[in-house]
């Protein structure tokens, strides 16, 4: 959460310095935002997930973010031509901030907990050890 609200905090930042025509510092706070970013927040959201979700939700959950990561791709640009770089940098921060704020509130942590518990923090009907959702079917005999 931290590092999450760290790259809030400079983009903000960023937001100023842009609108107060300040390169260098500009630069200094993207470099502080796209480390910390690295460092903390750009490969915790995969490890979260694979701890307390299946696999058929961690691909859904994968296929959105990678969604949502190639449509900001493609309109990014527009946007930033649109309302400009200060107010782009602006909105960053504010989803960033919020962000933390839900976080905080509905994020559970997994610190410490077994598989098993880590699987069922967000699950409606909890499994218990030894239960299995298919049944293994049994293996027939070619010869």
């Amino acid at each position: 959460m931290g590092g999450m609200a760290l790259v809030g905090v400079c983009m903000i930042v960023i937001a100023v310095l842009v609108g107060q025509n300040k390169p260098d510092p500009v630069l200094i706070f993207m470099c502080i935002a796209v480390i910390t970013f690295q460092s903390t927040l750009g490969s915790a959201c995969f490890a979260y997930a694979t701890e307390v979700m299946v696999d058929s939700a961690l691909g859904i959950a994968l296929m959105i973010l990678f969604g949502l990561q190639a449509l900001q791709s493609l309109v990014d640009l527009h946007v930033i031509r649109a309302i400009g770089i200060d107010t782009t940098f602006y909105i960053f921060g504010g989803f960033q901030i919020v962000t933390v704020l839900v976080l905080s509130m509905k994020m559970k942590e997994t610190k410490g907990l077994d598989q098993i518990t880590k699987k069922n923090l967000y699950r409606r009907h909890k499994i218990q050890k030894g239960d299995r959702k298919i049944p293994l079917k049994k293996k027939k005999d070619i010869n």
